[in-house]
């Protein structure tokens, strides 16, 4: 009986040891896992920092873009207003030559 339960205590000393040693390597992934994931938390603070500086940058250049492009715009405009202009006039003058030439 003595031996039986030797035999027994022994086993599940044996498997205790088994666990506590799986608990410690699941232990130690586990930590690495949350490593890992404070390096990657880190990392994605550090992106969307940059993607923020970057859309910032974006909206400056692009407040910029429609400035000048307004701008370029409203100098079109003046040209065209200046090439109608200078039709009539070119019409008018062109009316006054064919008035002298009948007269």
């Amino acid at each position: 009986m003595k031996q039986k339960a030797w035999e027994a205590k022994s086993f599940y000393d044996h498997k205790i040891g088994e666990v506590l040693e799986e608990k410690e390597g699941v232990e130690g992934r586990l930590e690495e896992v949350e490593r890992k994931k404070a390096e990657v938390e880190e990392e994605l603070k550090s992106t969307q920092l940059v993607v923020m500086n970057m859309e910032a940058e974006s909206d400056h250049h692009r407040s910029r873009f429609d400035k000048v492009l307004a701008e370029i715009k409203e100098r079109d405009a003046k040209i065209e207003r200046a090439r109608l202009e200078l039709e009539k006039l070119r019409r008018g003058a062109a009316g006054v030559q064919e008035e002298r030439r009948r007269t």
